[in-house]
């Protein structure tokens, strides 16, 4: 399973495409998660709640998996609790929003702009964070990207961290892309 995972990523990284589908980008998504698991076993787990209608729709590749890759490494790295991340999606208007969550950490205080002028510097995973918002604008224009925050989970009270995706949401015509 982890050797078909592997290859299936090898194949999804090497092609040239610079976007995707939502639905391919969560199939990567799993397929690190197989990897990922083998190493922290069930230190974390994994829940999707991505409409259907969604899933034909237009990303950058490597949009989600280094925001769950970032997830997994703070989520785990203060708690020896089970980390819980979630991927959700919604549409608001035109608007396409994808959300990761984690418990066990949470963001600072306008966290992403402080990034952004260079309050903090990145410790390695900022660059992911900061090379996706970046894409998105640079694609999709300013009033898109990426919003870092810290909500509280409606069950437990804890803090969780969310990384809030926002682009364009165009409805799938029939036999057309979004």
């Amino acid at each position: 399973e982890v050797s078909t995972c592997l290859s299936d990523m090898l194949r999804y990284n090497t092609r040239f495409e610079n976007v995707t589908v939502i639905a391919k980008e969560l199939e990567q998504i799993k397929n690190y998660v197989t990897v990922i698991k083998i190493r922290f076993e069930d230190r974390f787990e994994v829940y999707y709640d991505v409409d259907e209608e969604c899933m034909d729709c237009q990303i950058l590749k490597f949009t989600l998996q280094p925001l769950l890759e970032n997830a997994i490494r703070y989520g785990l790295e203060e708690s020896s609790e089970t980390c819980y991340i979630t991927i959700t999606s919604h549409i608001e208007g035109d608007t396409l929003i994808l959300k990761i969550m984690n418990t066990g950490s949470s963001f600072e205080e306008d966290f992403m702009e402080k990034l952004l002028d260079g309050e903090i510097q990145p410790h390695g995973f900022g660059i992911g964070i900061l090379n996706i918002h970046k894409r998105i604008q640079m694609t999709y224009g300013s009033e898109y990207g990426l919003q870092l925050y810290t909500i509280e989970d409606e069950d437990t009270y804890e803090e969780c961290a969310a990384a809030e995706i926002r682009i364009p949401y165009v409805q799938k015509e029939e036999n057309e892309p979004c």
